[in-house]
């Protein structure tokens, strides 16, 4: 399994695609902050700025930058290996399936681990020069790295399930595209729903045709249990995470990094068992 590991990483590391994106992450983490500052944000401001910029590398606002990086260089990568008998000729030289996916599955986290170390480079060249150090606790801050970098990696074994299981690299990037911006629609609902207010303020007109402003209980609030089911939606989903890590809500931290290994060790299980099952062609 090394020799395959080593043949993907060496594939990847010739591979174009790899390198635009990786440039293009490069541009993502320089320009941020630069576009911060041009905003007006001034050093009275700027406390916390690196915090939240930090907490971005993994998200903007519900658009999952690394989710479409890691789903563009996973199709092309692994997808080769389809189109050109690469695979096939693995299993016949003796490698198992099970290898075979795991290898590919460590060549696409090992990627994502690179957006992110990318990120993190310029972040600490750039974007701490310009706005100070972090003001969250340090615990705080590890918490967002560990479970930004778990979600990248539940990215990254969602990726190799549909790429290896599809078999086909156009239908393997179209299927990850609309998974992701159908998730961050539907992660945006989820958190409508979970900090819907209780009592909102309404506009009422009194007999003298006076405006005035009431408060009301909120009649769509949802139910304790309502609440719950989408907060765990949420927690449990990469996407999920990515909204919530990128609007620096961190208080279901240790909930969405189990569930990232969980997911991590669910698709790859699942993965690896209908890929054993698959014919090759």
């Amino acid at each position: 399994m090394i020799k395959l590991l080593r043949a993907n990483l060496l594939r990847a590391i010739k591979s174009k695609t790899l390198w635009i994106l990786s440039i293009a992450y490069a541009v993502y983490a320089i320009f941020l902050p630069i576009l911060v500052r041009g905003n007006g944000v001034t050093p009275e401001l700027q406390q916390g700025v690196s915090d939240l910029l930090f907490s971005m590398n993994y998200g903007m606002f519900g658009f999952s930058l690394q989710g479409i990086g890691i789903a563009i260089v996973c199709s092309i990568i692994l997808g080769a290996d389809f189109h050109n008998g690469t695979l096939r000729n693995k299993i016949i030289l003796g490698q198992t399936r099970s290898n075979v996916y795991i290898a590919n599955l460590l060549t696409t986290m090992i990627i994502s681990i690179a957006f992110n170390v990318v990120y993190m480079f310029f972040f600490f060249i750039v974007t701490m020069p310009m706005f100070g150090g972090f003001v969250l606790p340090a615990t705080t801050t590890l918490w967002v790295f560990i479970n930004g970098t778990l979600m990248m990696l539940a990215y990254s074994s969602i990726m190799t399930l549909i790429v290896m299981t599809s078999k086909n690299s156009t239908a393997s990037v179209i299927t990850a595209f609309v998974l992701l911006f159908a998730g961050m629609l539907l992660f945006q609902y989820c958190r409508s729903i979970v900090e819907a207010q209780e009592f909102i303020p309404v506009n009422v007109l009194d007999e003298f045709g006076n405006i005035t402003e009431e408060i009301i209980r909120n009649p769509r609030y949802p139910s304790p249990a309502k609440k719950a089911f989408f907060q765990f939606v949420l927690d449990f989903f990469p996407s999920g995470q990515s909204l919530q890590i990128s609007n620096t809500e961190y208080t279901h931290t240790w909930q969405m990094a189990l569930y990232s290994i969980g997911l991590i060790g669910a698709t790859s299980g699942a993965g690896i068992l209908v890929f054993k099952k698959s014919n090759l062609k």
